[in-house]
């Protein structure tokens, strides 16, 4: 078994945080032009204006230089935590609502347009394409075949497991379940 998230151990980079993948399915969701190309700007984005970011979407936090470096690897911004902070703007939840009054503001729109919440299959073969196109990238399918027939499991870094994640045996683990998919079509 191989537990990995995006802060800690060799397999890192198998987290959904790299590559792309938050940025690719949260970006999808929206309808309005300037919060999708917010999406594609974050994508490549330096240190200073992920961090820029990711204080703004998180307006009422106490920051120190220790939380401000917190979702770097040494000296990278981890750039999925803001796609995925963002993506939550599509939540119907108090943190997804506020975060879209806080958009909404800050872009100067009245209201942020989303899609229709997918059903589970949708969301799971949207993430699923999302992955595909991150492993095509031959650094990421070299790591994820090093995992041999292991069973993957994404832990979350802070907070609860949710549908995505998965620790002692809590969480839906849909990313562990979807990467040991991917690799045995890669194979």
């Amino acid at each position: 078994m191989i537990r990995f998230n995006c802060k800690h151990g060799e397999f890192r980079a198998l987290s959904n945080e790299y590559g792309n993948v938050w940025f690719e399915f949260c970006g999808s969701r929206f309808l309005d032009a300037s919060v999708v190309d917010l999406f594609r700007r974050l994508q490549n984005c330096d240190g200073e204006e992920f961090l820029d970011a990711l204080k703004w979407l998180q307006p009422g936090k106490d920051w120190t230089a220790r939380k401000e470096q917190f979702w770097f690897h040494e000296t990278t911004p981890i750039r999925g935590v803001v796609a995925k902070m963002l993506g939550s703007m599509h939540d119907r939840t108090p943190t997804g609502q506020a975060r879209r009054q806080l958009i909404a503001k800050r872009m100067g729109l009245k209201v942020i347009s989303i899609t229709e919440q997918p059903s589970p299959e949708r969301e799971a073969r949207l993430m699923l394409i999302a992955l595909r196109r991150k492993f095509r990238n031959k650094a990421y399918r070299d790591v994820l075949l090093q995992t041999g027939d292991a069973v993957l499991h994404q832990t979350p870094v802070v907070g609860a497991p949710d549908k995505w994640t998965w620790r002692n045996g809590k969480g839906g683990d849909l990313i562990g379940k979807l990467l040991i998919q991917l690799r045995n079509e890669l194979r």
